[in-house]
């Protein structure tokens, strides 16, 4: 009570539900107060959370778990209220103005936290990126870098139905501002999102207002690839196949490696084949790395395709490697295929040993057949004298074989040793 009149510690009142969801704990004297209020929960919390100092800033930056443990708890309880303070957000920006950055931190914390409120990695880097962004839009200037590259990675990462519109008007505050860097990835962002809606002909525009900017080795060059996906989609079937084959032979040149624009992407129902189509192959330009990426996207839009646009993805298709020109893989039929093929190769091999084994009861009988033969021929004759012979051939033979010791024994004489 003493800590909470002090300011020590805070109190934030939530809904009555939230007791029965969660099951917190309040401690008597405190409920006593809030009910005097008129309150039905409410958490406790250490206000330091929300008025860090240099060193706790730094901790969470180095992803310390002590530090982030109880900021993720209150963000995952929501008792922290639905925006970061200013004092927060002043701090965090001094380190650094990277939100996606910070998420990473918190998602990989969360990863290895053991709590009964913090489950997800993913969840607890979206609390702390809403919570803190709702923060620098309220406690930051309109102009200033951190609160405009807070806005871009909303762009990026976590798009609304209103994406677009909201990617006009960051563009038209950046291009007042003048960060050239900014700009130019705000553009190659509005672009892809425009290129997502089907907004052709402003993709294409956005694109190659940004291609200027990467004359500057330093900035990633992207916008080509948004212009000639636009281009594809706006029909220009000619100029925008000639345009990515010149694309990648100049990439294969310079070894340079292509990769999305965005970080996540809308997804749609109900739309035309055709336009599902293209979205689709605007989206697979971004990250292509070979013409063979495209075979697939563009043989679904060549069935969709009539006359001068269809021969002229005929043409393209046909001009590609005979490796790359290949249907879309078909799981269960390529499973189906090496079925049969282990089965094929098993089953002659079964037959084959069959016959081997035959083979050899019949030659064990055809050679066992003279052996018992020969006796039945001459049975009442030979065999008697034979058997007689061996008789007399034993005796003598073994006689020697005594003898032989007797007479040899005075030879070896003591002298032997």
């Amino acid at each position: 009570m003493t800590s909470i009149r002090s300011g020590a510690v805070g109190v934030i009142v939530s809904p009555s539900y939230q007791d029965l969801v969660y099951g917190f704990y309040v401690d008597e004297p405190i409920r006593q107060l809030l009910k005097e209020h008129d309150v039905t929960s409410a958490d406790l919390f250490d206000p330091e959370l929300l008025n860090p100092d240099f060193d706790r800033v730094h901790d969470l930056w180095d992803g310390e778990a002590a530090a982030w443990e109880p900021l993720l708890e209150g963000l995952a309880k929501s008792v922290l209220g639905d925006a970061a303070p200013a004092s927060f957000c002043e701090e965090l920006v001094a380190v650094s103005d990277d939100l996606a950055a910070w998420s990473q931190r918190a998602g990989d914390v969360a990863g290895r936290m053991r709590s009964e409120y913090v489950y997800s990695s993913l969840r607890s880097a979206e609390h702390l990126t809403t919570w803190v962004r709702n923060g620098l839009f309220i406690s930051l200037h309109p102009d200033d870098p951190a609160l405009l590259s807070a806005r871009l990675d909303a762009l990026e990462r976590w798009p609304v139905r209103e994406v677009v519109e909201h990617g006009r008007a960051l563009l038209k505050d950046l291009r007042a501002h003048g960060d050239p860097e900014l700009l130019h990835r705000a553009l190659l962002v509005h672009a892809a999102r425009c290129l997502e809606e089907g907004l052709w002909a402003e993709a294409e525009a956005t694109a190659e207002e940004a291609r200027p900017f990467e004359r500057n080795p330093d900035f990633p060059r992207r916008a080509e690839r948004l212009s000639l996906a636009a281009r594809l989609g706006r029909g220009e079937v000619t100029s925008a196949l000639a345009g990515l084959d010149a694309l990648f032979l100049a990439e294969r040149s310079t070894q340079s490696t292509a990769g999305p624009v965005l970080h996540s992407k809308r997804s749609f129902v109900q739309l035309d084949e055709r336009e599902a189509v293209l979205r689709d192959l605007a989206l697979s330009i971004q990250a292509a790395r070979d013409p063979s990426k495209l075979v697939e996207p563009l043989t679904r839009l060549c069935e969709l395709s009539r006359g001068a646009e269809a021969d002229q993805l005929r043409k393209w298709l046909a001009a590609q490697k005979p490796a790359a020109v290949k249907p879309p893989l078909d799981l269960w039929a390529e499973y189906g295929r090496l079925t049969r093929e282990t089965d094929a190769a098993q089953a002659p091999a079964a037959k084959k040993a069959a016959p081997k084994k035959a083979a050899s009861k019949k030659g064990a009988s055809k050679k066992a057949a003279p052996k018992k033969a020969a006796p039945k021929k001459a049975a009442s004759k030979k065999a008697a004298p034979k058997k007689a012979a061996s008789k007399k051939a034993a005796s003598k033979k073994a006689a020697p074989k005594k003898a032989a010791p007797k007479k040899a024994a005075p030879k070896k004489g003591p002298g032997m040793r």
